[in-house]
């Protein structure tokens, strides 16, 4: 078991996102394409002075902030839920995250998409 367990402690970061399935995640412009469409399209796909358009509109940049760091980081929507301010780090272009198990973690956040 140890023999294993020495296995993967001896990946890097890069190796293991290399061997990940093709079909994981999104590619990087599928993502920028998803936050345009809801930055710029999805408005005017809602019904004129509809409840949905008015909250849609209220909350928009809170939205599109939510979105761009759950797609931006690849943190769990839970420990997104979990984040404060506290947990931002502007500066440093992290994030302080709190995993399964209760372990903390501080994940890299990609520059703006959009």
């Amino acid at each position: 078991m140890s023999k294993n367990f020495s296995i993967l402690t001896s990946k890097t970061l890069e190796g293991l996102i290399a061997n990940l399935p093709d079909d994981v995640l999104l590619p990087y412009d599928e993502d920028a394409r998803f936050l345009e469409f809801v930055k710029h399209d999805y408005e005017k796909e809602l019904p004129e002075k509809s409840r949905k358009l008015i909250y849609f509109k209220r909350d928009k940049e809170r939205d599109f902030a939510i979105l761009s760091l759950f797609l931006g980081s690849g943190i769990r929507v839970n420990e997104l839920t979990n984040l404060s301010l506290r947990d931002l780090d502007f500066e440093e272009k992290q994030i302080h995250v709190l995993r399964k198990g209760g372990k903390k973690d501080v994940v890299a956040v990609s520059p703006q998409i959009t």
